[in-house]
């Protein structure tokens, strides 16, 4: 079976001389972000903004930020009574908000 025709062909090549020290790291840098190093050297020549690839230990962390984010938000709703405890747990979650946009 032959592969699928692709809409945009990549036809221009570009080689790269550098040290065996470089290249490893390099390789390190694509491998930490998930890409192949031909996709990562085209998001930084083209100054793409390339996101890391977050571990395992981070993603645990940001689902507990969000469970803990989607409790504070039921507090909330139900702390009508209390606005002192209504303004904690908004200044809260937006603490949280702003950790996880960092992550």
């Amino acid at each position: 079976m032959a592969r699928p025709v692709k809409l945009i062909k990549k036809r221009k090549q570009f080689n790269v001389r550098c040290t065996l020290a470089k290249s490893l790291f390099i390789k390190e840098l694509a491998d930490k972000h998930g890409q192949s190093i031909s996709e990562y050297a085209r998001a930084k020549l083209l100054e793409e903004r390339v996101k890391p690839k977050m571990t395992e230990e981070e993603v645990n962390r940001y689902d507990q930020l969000v469970s803990m984010a989607n409790d504070l938000k039921k507090l909330s709703d139900h702390a009508d009574d209390l606005p002192q405890l209504q303004t904690e747990i908004i200044d809260t979650l937006e603490e949280m908000n702003r950790i996880m946009r960092k992550l």
